[in-house]
């Protein structure tokens, strides 16, 4: 639908059903395409009906439902959220519109689709992101300050924060609801402000050698945002996803050891090979060879990336030899 509004004048209140998009443009009182973005926002009021509701396919009152307004970033080729109402009563959300563009309203507990993790991972921080059910991933790890999630296609993975993190679990699938931010080691993560299981997934984990482990930049030349990779990084850029990596072991000490495949990976510090933190479980013995599964993420050296395995649990290694 075509709404076709004077950048003079109130909005007013339009009508539209539940994630059908309606094309706004706005106009200069001459009748010229207004510039964008305006000096002076204005407040548009989209209404929804409970007829609506029935029709997307979902049922209860519009009073119990929570709407949101999104706008499509034609930059960044990804939805948006400009406008949000919790029960609202009349079916109505607000927003101040200050650029032509397709608006779209969305009820959060339906299957609205806005983008998985691959374009999400390349918004700015304070940047509102929903993953619906319908491209919602599956949980890889669950650790007391966070979990990882990582799509069906395991091409992406990513760490999401949330304060409810203990009401995941390993093979959860996953709508997310938050805001993105990073750490500070560079790793991308989503700020959780609600988490809602929606099915179940498994997602096998990706076998590499020790030296694709965190991989290259992704997107930051395209965006200027994006994922760091590791230092020297090559392939593709793998931090947030499962992966399995084998070698024998160099060096240990308490929470962490180093393992090394021939690779020779560079890690920062005085030990050679790729490290692996294991918390508060004890590191295999030095010389033995071992396999292990974990998250590909970062730590920071000098003002360096590098690659680090984080395990999730003592299942995550194998000893295929104690011998020196």
């Amino acid at each position: 639908m075509l709404s076709t509004v004077h950048s003079d004048t109130s909005l007013g209140t339009v009508s539209v059903a539940i994630g059908n998009p309606i094309y706004i443009q706005l106009q200069a009182p001459d009748g010229n395409i207004a510039p964008e973005p305006f000096i002076k926002p204005m407040q548009l009021t989209m209404y929804v009906s409970e007829s609506d509701l029935a029709a997307a396919g979902m049922s209860g009152n519009v009073s119990d439902l929570e709407l949101s307004i999104w706008r499509f970033n034609e930059d960044l080729l990804c939805w948006e959220r400009v406008g949000r109402a919790f029960n609202s009563s009349s079916g109505s959300v607000f927003v101040n519109i200050d650029r032509s563009g397709t608006y779209v309203v969305a009820g959060l507990s339906d299957n609205f689709n806005t983008n998985g993790l691959s374009v999400i991972k390349s918004l700015a921080d304070g940047k509102r992101v929903l993953i619906s059910s319908q491209s919602a991933p599956v949980v890889t790890a669950v650790f007391p300050d966070c979990f990882y999630v990582e799509s069906i296609d395991r091409t992406v993975g990513m760490r999401v924060q949330s304060r409810s993190s203990a009401s995941v679990k390993i093979g959860d699938r996953v709508a997310i609801e938050g805001v993105m931010s990073t750490t500070t080691l560079s790793e991308r993560y989503i700020e959780a402000i609600r988490v809602s299981v929606v099915g179940s997934g498994l997602i096998m984990p990706l076998g590499m050698v020790g030296k694709s482990v965190g991989g290259s930049d992704a997107n930051i030349a395209t965006f200027g945002l994006g994922q760091r990779g590791v230092q020297s990084g090559i392939g593709p850029n793998n931090v947030g996803l499962l992966v399995k990596c084998w070698g024998k072991v160099l060096a240990s000490g308490q929470g962490f050891f180093y393992i090394d495949d021939g690779s020779n990976v560079s890690s920062g510090s005085i030990y050679r090979g790729l490290r692996v933190d294991c918390g508060s479980l004890i590191p295999p013995k030095l010389g033995s060879f071992v396999a292990v599964t974990g998250i590909s993420t970062l730590r920071k050296s000098r003002g360096n990336l590098y690659p680090v395995i984080r395990m999730r649990s003592l299942s995550d290694l194998s000893i295929f030899s104690d011998s020196n």
